[in-house]
């Protein structure tokens, strides 16, 4: 991986789990809740998502590596945050927020970094984008 790829996925991981920590307190802080509240966690994994591929494309990943490489960040990223959100709730935002990107930060550059898992990473990435 490349590590400018990595660098901008700090900002982009730190607005993405922010806007589905706040998404998620949103019922919580509101008594009467607008239709338009169930479309905030599409929006908030729009954003995520589109700031994923922009960091992956604006690093040199190609189109279709991009991708492959944004989509497993998002779900991630997503998967960290209903975790603490279910578990963790009583924790202050931020500090989730931090617990997140520590988490994702760490577990990819652990992966990338592994003998086995770099060739075939690199063998997927120029399948996809041949």
């Amino acid at each position: 991986m490349k590590w400018a790829a990595l660098g901008g996925m700090v900002p982009t991981a730190i607005v993405y789990a922010h806007l589905l920590a706040r998404v998620r307190r949103y019922p919580l802080q509101h008594t009467e809740v607008r239709w338009w509240a169930g479309y905030l966690r599409d929006v908030a994994n729009l954003v995520g998502f589109v700031g994923y591929l922009g960091v992956f494309l604006l690093s040199g990943y190609g189109g279709p590596s991009a991708l492959v490489l944004a989509v497993p960040s998002l779900v991630t990223t997503y998967g960290l945050d209903w975790l603490l959100g279910r578990r963790f709730a009583w924790l202050p935002v931020r500090v989730q927020v931090a617990v997140a990107l520590a988490a994702i930060l760490s577990a990819t550059a652990w992966v990338l970094d592994q003998p086995r898992v770099a060739p075939w990473l690199l063998r997927l990435l120029e399948a996809a984008a041949p």
